[in-house]
């Protein structure tokens, strides 16, 4: 039950890696920023993705945890359960 859990939680802070960059990099084509040449190099040890990839994989823990996961899959999916 563990292992699978880790590995459900690693896919989520992956997953929210992948989207988190993929959101900053549409936002920094967006919003132009002036900052002087010196902060270029402000994620030089990826700072942004390991914090990512923390959220997800922590939040997913907590969730579980929580038993929010299964809250939800029974008081608001199964009642509402749609094909989109």
């Amino acid at each position: 039950m563990f292992t699978q859990l880790f590995i459900e939680a690693f896919v989520v802070g992956i997953s929210v890696v992948i989207v988190g960059t993929i959101i900053s990099l549409i936002l920094k084509l967006i919003i132009k920023s002036d900052l002087p040449k010196e902060c270029e190099n402000w994620n030089k040890y990826y700072v942004m993705e390991i914090t990512l990839f923390l959220i997800g994989f922590l939040l997913h823990i907590l969730y579980e945890v929580l038993g929010l996961n299964k809250w939800y899959c029974v008081e608001i999916y199964s009642k509402t359960k749609r094909i989109v």
